[in-house]
C-alpha cells in the first residue's frame, strides 16, 4: 500500500501520516508501532505491507 492509502485507511492526512511514521519521537505510538516494520523502500517510494495494516485496522486499537 501507498502512503497515500495507508493514510486514508487510518483517517489521517499524508502530512501527519509521513512526519510521524518517519521521526523516531513518536515510535510509542501504537498504529506507529504496528505498521513501520511493515515498510520497504520500493524506488523513491515506502511502501507498507498490506496484511500489516490490516491486522491492525482489525485489532481497533
Amino acid at each position: 500500500m501507498s502512503v497515500v492509502q495507508v493514510a486514508a485507511e487510518l483517517n489521517y492526512s499524508v502530512t501527519y501520516f509521513r512526519k510521524k511514521i518517519g521521526a523516531a519521537d513518536y515510535q510509542h505510538l501504537g498504529w506507529v508501532k504496528a505498521i513501520y516494520p511493515a515498510r520497504k523502500k520500493c524506488g523513491r517510494f515506502w511502501v507498507y505491507r498490506t496484511e500489516s495494516v490490516a491486522t491492525f485496522l482489525d485489532k481497533g486499537v
